[in-house]
């Protein structure tokens, strides 16, 4: 059975059929899923970090020199190049420089409160 009822943002007439709830059903579940991914993938990046000893002065030195967002992303692109080609190393497996911590917070709280009304 069709429906049909009017739109207010285009003010066309729009036709909607009874399974129409239920694609709405599979896109939220779809949404969940990927709000839920996120959360797990990020978990890791959220925490504060853990200084190595026994590189930190010599990290602190390059990064002071040549900056730190281009000593990170230097070394992502230079993992990624030794890591091309290995065996059982696919390219997308590496390191990879990412938002601000800001961001990445405001971001993981934002979806917890989709998730969690």
């Amino acid at each position: 059975m069709k429906k049909t009822t009017n739109t207010k943002l285009t003010g066309r007439k729009a036709t909607m059929n009874d399974s129409t709830p239920m694609r709405a059903h599979r896109e939220i579940l779809r949404l969940r899923a990927a709000l839920l991914d996120f959360m797990e993938i990020t978990e890791v990046s959220a925490q504060a970090p853990i200084r190595d000893p026994k590189y930190a002065s010599e990290i602190r030195a390059l990064g002071r020199e040549i900056g730190y967002g281009a000593l990170m992303a230097g070394a992502a692109a230079e993992w990624r190049e030794i890591m091309r080609g290995k065996p059982n190393h696919p390219q997308g497996t590496e390191f990879s420089v990412g938002p601000c911590m800001a961001v990445l917070l405001d971001t993981r709280e934002r979806a917890r409160r989709a998730l969690n009304p």
